[in-house]
């Protein structure tokens, strides 16, 4: 699966991927530190071209976004063979210099390839796919969101595959004012997660965790074994 591919070539050029982190635990990944990154592990340059991307596994996106995308492929895959390609026309002279400006010019693309298909936010290809359409279901019922959503498919317990959403709100439960916001979004925002779930996504079970982002050692408010749809 073309989506698969790209989203693996991606992740390994990501130098702050957390493999091993749980999806809720990980911080946002922010444009100046991938950049600082990206400039001192310079292991991305060794990969070559992104060459599992096709625009039709991105029909999710929207058609800014598609077009952004390709845009930024496109133009990556005519630099990077130049940064790893022994067999690259250069003089000796020049070969220092010439792979120095290329470096320049092709890491603000992989940058923003990186933070355009935020594996910060969308854990698995799918989670990335599905996150989307669910996302889209609730531009019309919830068009002010305050929080943010997190998104991974995989297997549950019994081995069906399923979707997990974290909803992560911008709240210190530690206070009562947060105390009481919590218990408020609770109620307002499990019915239409769960109503977008099963609209976008009627084949996977979907579990759906409310976090608090101010407050990390707050435990997660499960919706005990909730499902949304349809076995897969």
């Amino acid at each position: 699966m073309a989506l698969a591919d790209f989203w693996i070539e991606v992740r390994d050029r990501n130098p702050l991927f957390q493999y091993g982190v749980s999806p809720p635990d990980w911080p946002r990944i922010r444009a100046a530190e991938l950049d600082s990154e990206l400039m001192l592990k310079d292991g991305w340059s060794s990969f070559g071209a992104l060459k599992g991307y096709d625009e039709k596994d991105f029909e999710f996106l929207t058609e800014s976004e598609r077009d952004r995308l390709t845009a930024l492929v496109t133009q990556f895959n005519a630099l990077a063979p130049a940064l790893y390609d022994e067999s690259y026309p250069r003089s000796p002279n020049q070969n220092k210099a010439q792979l120095a400006a290329l470096t320049e010019q092709t890491r603000p693309l992989i940058r923003d390839i990186v933070l355009l298909l935020e594996q910060d936010r969308y854990f698995s290809p799918d989670g990335l796919q599905y996150g989307k359409l669910v996302e889209r279901e609730l531009a019309d019922t919830l068009p002010e969101r305050t929080f943010e959503l997190r998104f991974l498919v995989g297997n549950d317990w019994s081995g069906d595959r399923s979707l997990w959403v974290w909803v992560m709100l911008p709240l210190n439960i530690d206070t009562d004012e947060g105390e009481r916001d919590f218990v408020q979004a609770l109620s307002d925002l499990r019915q239409p997660i769960s109503d977008a779930c099963r609209s976008a996504v009627p084949e996977l079970f979907a579990y759906i965790s409310f976090r608090t982002t101010e407050t990390p050692r707050v435990p997660d408010e499960e919706l005990e074994g909730q499902t949304v749809g349809g076995a897969a």
